[in-house]
């Protein structure tokens, strides 16, 4: 596969058309799901997953084999079926469109692909061998979700609403600067795993509601 720069592409309420009903396909279609697109399925049998989510309207089936009058203006194509022809066909129809187009067995010819990935709140990690194993991928991704816990959600929800607070209280703009470094240098994950966290915090926010506070260098709490 040829090098890309990694990017992230904001898919939410945009038409997502996957052409096959498998496994790989019901893969592919859980991305998508979490990442809220509008989900349009074309393939004339489908796993018992995929039919369960249609049931639930979280998307539409079409079952039918796949022609290109099918494809509409999707934002994507996701070509997941079992047979390599329809695949190439499906990116040769998208390309003539200026459809951005992924095929699963072909990541040469796809404009874009699927990480192995997870979040933890704010903190998204995604892991990629350009299609070399995607079975490394997921082992890596399996490791770093160990590495990443849930103290890691807590951790960014608390430095975005301190950013946040700090803006609209302390108008001094260096002051500001030396408070955002001095809470990057604080072991506040190790405060969230002990159980000290929340404490830590209450005192913290006293402090800097505090009309007299000044800020010396020093949180101190």
């Amino acid at each position: 596969m040829y090098d890309v720069m990694p990017i992230m592409i904001n898919v939410k309420q945009k038409e997502c058309l996957v052409v096959g009903g498998g496994k790989i396909a019901e893969r592919k279609i859980s991305s998508l799901m979490d990442a809220m697109a509008n989900i349009k399925v074309i393939s004339p049998k489908v796993t018992v997953q995929i039919k369960h989510w249609h049931n639930e309207g979280k998307l539409q089936i079409y079952k039918k084999n796949y022609d290109v009058s099918q494809i509409g203006k999707p934002f994507l194509i996701i070509a997941a079926t079992d047979q390599s022809q329809v695949n190439l066909q499906v990116y040769e129809d998208a390309k003539k469109r200026n459809i951005l187009v992924s095929i699963v067995d072909r990541p040469d010819y796809s404009d874009f692909i699927f990480p192995a990935s997870f979040k933890r709140g704010k903190l998204q990690i995604a892991v990629s061998t350009s299609g070399a194993s995607p079975i490394v991928a997921r082992t890596i991704k399996k490791d770093l979700e160990k590495q990443y816990g849930d103290d890691y959600e807590i951790y960014l929800d608390f430095l975005g609403e301190f950013r946040s607070f700090v803006k609209k209280t302390i108008h001094d703009t260096k002051q500001r600067q030396a408070l955002y470094k001095e809470i990057m240098d604080l072991d506040i994950l190790r405060l969230i795993r002990i159980g000290k966290f929340h404490s830590f915090q209450k005192e913290l926010y006293k402090r800097l509601k505090d009309p007299d506070y000044k800020y010396n260098g020093n949180i101190n709490c």
